[in-house]
């Protein structure tokens, strides 16, 4: 039979003493832990994906805000994953509106003013006049 919790773990508490360099496996030790205590099995028995060890390592070590956990049990053993990965279904996309009237004549207008409006050929003085 599989079960799914969420669990939130503040790492804060543990990691404020560590030193910078040992906090990515303490914390991940650590998180291995919380979760085999809630679930009352083994460290052993608890497996994390990889998306939340990579996560554990770039952000949580780094910020030590408490992390949440989606976890599914199954048979003695449980699959720890982050909690946002659940929640990632597609957004519908918007329907495209109707461009207004008004948009038409704004672009009439810029390509009337694009085109080139013929050179008055009186103000234009000769080139070859300075012989």
């Amino acid at each position: 039979m599989a079960a799914t919790r969420i669990l939130t773990i503040n790492i804060r508490r543990h990691l404020v003493g560590k030193p910078r360099t040992k906090r990515r496996g303490s914390a991940v030790r650590f998180i291995r832990d919380r979760i085999a205590h809630a679930t009352k099995l083994k460290p052993e028995d608890v497996s994390l994906t990889p998306e939340l060890n990579n996560s554990i390592v770039k952000y949580y070590s780094r910020m030590m805000v408490p992390i949440k956990v989606n976890l599914n049990i199954d048979n003695g053993r449980v699959l720890a994953a982050p909690f946002s990965s659940q929640k990632e279904a597609p957004k519908p996309q918007p329907q495209a509106k109707p461009e207004p009237a008004k948009k038409e004549a704004k672009e009439q207008k810029a390509q009337k003013q694009a085109e080139p409006k013929p050179a008055d050929q009186t103000k234009q003085a000769p080139a070859e006049t300075k012989k």
